[in-house]
């Protein structure tokens, strides 16, 4: 048997509010933007609540409100996970600030388009990223270079990139934890030699 609302004597729906409270988005501003719905029940990070509690309330057909699709997730990854949740659960979510539904399939495909992108952004074709994943992409925290590239400049000849301050310069890191991650230099120790002739 289907529920009814005995004040309208429509199909019930159960609805919920979700606020996500932030320095720039106050609970208040957003409960304020709710108050205009029926709600049954309203979940807020003020109360300690978390999406989690939103989405075991969640059956087909039921609703979620929200003051601005930003208050889903504190994170895109989180978010994509809520949008993936909400849709599997066979639920709706509208937007109170765009004043539209989201289409949760639509959101679900940008976000597969922007991963795909991005990766084949930073990634053109298979044997590069095979060679990346063998040896790190990118330069790691306070290095200039990668780490291959580190490895070609502290062992490189003197000739080639100068002296062991001036490769570390170049790398951006201190002789000292060069040496510790990659050993000697080619350099020979106390170079240069003082001609004592």
């Amino acid at each position: 048997m289907k529920r009814v609302d005995k004040r309208t004597a429509a199909p019930y729906v159960h609805r919920v509010g979700w606020v996500r409270v932030s320095p720039r988005w106050s609970a208040k501003r957003q409960l304020d933007a709710l108050a205009a719905v029926d709600l049954a029940a309203v979940y807020t990070t003020q109360e300690q609540d978390t999406f989690a509690h939103v989405l075991q309330a969640m059956q087909p057909g039921n609703e979620v409100y929200m003051f601005g699709l930003h208050r889903i997730a504190e994170t895109v990854r989180e978010a994509r996970a809520h949008i993936a949740a909400l849709r599997k659960a066979g639920a709706k979510l509208y937007d109170l600030e765009a004043e539209a539904w989201v289409d949760l399939a639509s959101m679900q495909s940008l976000a597969r388009m922007t991963a795909v992108i991005n990766g084949e952004r930073s990634m053109p074709d298979a044997a590069t990223a095979r060679e990346r994943g063998s040896r790190g992409a990118g330069a790691k925290k306070g290095m200039r270079v990668s780490e291959k590239r580190a490895k070609e400049i502290w062992y490189g000849t003197l000739g080639e990139y100068g002296n062991a301050d001036q490769k570390a310069s170049l790398i951006g890191l201190s002789k000292a934890t060069l040496h510790r991650r990659f050993g000697p230099t080619d350099q020979p120790a106390g170079w240069p030699k003082k001609d004592r002739s």
